[in-house]
């Protein structure tokens, strides 16, 4: 930690912290998040680290270093300093293009992740950082799954949903607690909200309350049917195979998403 200085805060959380740091032998600059290891729950800590250190993609976020004492764990990355939550913030809506080129990045990441036997259970746009020059990087992987080690049981999912994501995005079999076999489906549905939010400036299940969003995503009860929504029918038809509530005839992979006429125009 002696190595760095501590130049602000960026972000604050209920268990971690992100700063701008800098190192002080090169002056380079990197985003530090230091979290609290008695307020978060310690496997989530280990998950991220071992998820960011077995990562190699443009289209994730780049862990330089990790080291820890007996209260913080620190997580030294590349700095980005905006997401795709504050760009949909300041526009309200994205033109379609925009939505094509960052959902092309969204779509090579998760292939990457999913590759590597992660799942990542908590897509959203708060979690897709942007490059200077406008790219995706995929980030916070506290909630993320490695496929090869120990998840929480259908029970202890059931209890609490949100130990595996955030409301607005999670998927029915998600909320159900029945995932096992299943389980980047639900990467792919939260792909899909996240899609249809950056096209109409809103979520596409609401509610007052957490269990409210819960029953318009178990009934898909729309905010607004994609059908009736201000968008494209490449978008539409793409969103309609996303948002599909059983996970086994929903539109998964990346190979699947990539081949589909709303990427048309892209160049993999």
């Amino acid at each position: 930690l002696s190595d760095f200085e501590m130049v602000r805060e960026i972000q604050r959380g209920s268990n971690a912290a992100v700063w701008l740091v800098r190192k002080k032998q090169t002056l380079d600059q990197f985003a530090m998040k230091v979290i609290d290891k008695h307020r978060g729950r310690l496997h989530r800590l280990r998950t991220e680290r071992r998820v960011l250190f077995s990562c190699n993609s443009p289209f994730v976020v780049t862990v330089f270093f990790a080291f820890e004492d007996d209260r913080r764990l620190h997580l030294v990355m590349e700095c980005l300093s905006s997401d795709v939550k504050q760009l949909l913030l300041k526009r309200g809506v994205l033109q379609e293009v925009q939505v094509v080129s960052l959902m092309a990045d969204l779509t090579l990441g998760l292939e990457h992740l999913h590759a590597c036997g992660i799942v990542h259970r908590d897509i959203k746009p708060e979690n897709m950082l942007l490059t200077a020059s406008g790219r995706v990087k995929l980030a916070d992987f506290g909630l993320s799954q490695l496929m090869s080690r120990e998840r929480p049981t259908d029970d202890e999912i059931a209890r609490d949903p949100s130990i595996v994501g955030t409301p607005f995005y999670m998927a029915p079999e998600t909320i159900r607690g029945k995932t096992v076999g299943l389980e980047m489906a639900a990467d792919w549905w939260s792909y899909g909200a996240v899609m249809y939010e950056l096209l109409t400036g809103f979520t596409p299940f609401q509610g007052a309350k957490v269990a409210e969003i819960y029953r318009a995503i178990l009934s898909l009860s729309f905010a607004c049917p994609p059908s009736r929504c201000a968008i494209s029918r490449e978008a539409n038809d793409l969103i309609s195979r996303l948002l599909v509530a059983n996970p086994r005839q929903r539109l998964t992979g990346a190979p699947i998403v990539m081949s589909h006429p709303f990427f048309g125009a892209v160049d993999w």
